[in-house]
């Protein structure tokens, strides 16, 4: 008798995760159905910005990459100083501000999902990038020259390899359906990699991030 409840109730556990089993691979399925698909949109932009890592004023045009609240840029680094393309610039922003549900319906729907900003869009972003061989800026190869007269050294001549991150918040403002304004603000920090000894600016150190720029959404 006792072999036999025994029996029955290894039959009944057995049942009991099948049907489990079945119920979730059936919610699996539906789910795998109706999910939203995540689409990717291209879009562009240029960008100008310093920081306080002695090269002075720096440009990106870049090329962007949204999926849903995520965008990636990517670019080469331009700087005003040399006039030259000296480095390469990877950015990651997530959007802030909207509402996730408006984002899931506008995406089901194969609207573009966080590629128009709204009229005030607030991101957070983070940063890297790289600079080859890039001259001082003007005021910092005279703050060189003033700190460090007698090492004989020509400031307006040295070059720099930095690399440098960073992160902060950056604010859209719409002015038409295709491009918005961008500003933000951040902390970095830098390092030189071939920093000259007995320089006033320190090889590396936090500093403060400003930018601004002009963001064009897919066509």
């Amino acid at each position: 008798m006792n072999a036999i409840k025994l029996k029955t109730s290894s039959l009944l556990n057995q049942n009991c995760w099948a049907l489990i089993l079945l119920v979730f691979s059936i919610n699996f399925a539906y789910a795998q159905k109706y999910k939203p698909r995540t689409k990717y949109y291209i879009g562009g932009g240029l960008e100008a910005y310093s920081s306080g890592n002695s090269h002075g004023a720096l440009f990106s045009p870049y090329i962007n990459l949204t999926a849903g609240r995520s965008s990636f840029n990517a670019g080469p680094v331009f700087q005003k100083r040399s006039m030259e393309i000296n480095g390469g610039k990877l950015a990651f922003s997530y959007n802030l501000s909207g509402s996730k549900k408006n984002i899931a319906e506008e995406e089901s729907e194969g609207d573009f999902v966080n590629t128009r900003p709204s009229i005030l869009q607030l991101n957070f972003f983070g940063f890297t990038q790289y600079l080859h061989n890039s001259l001082l800026s003007l005021s910092a190869s005279k703050i060189e020259e003033k700190a460090a007269l007698e090492n004989g050294i020509n400031w307006n001549h040295t070059r720099l390899s930095t690399a440098e991150a960073g992160v902060g918040f950056e604010l859209y403002v719409r002015i038409t359906k295709r491009v918005s304004w961008k500003s933000y603000a951040g902390g970095a920090v830098y390092y030189h990699l071939n920093f000259q000894q007995g320089m006033y600016h320190e090889r590396n150190c936090l500093s403060l991030l400003l930018g601004t720029g002009i963001h064009i959404c897919p066509l």
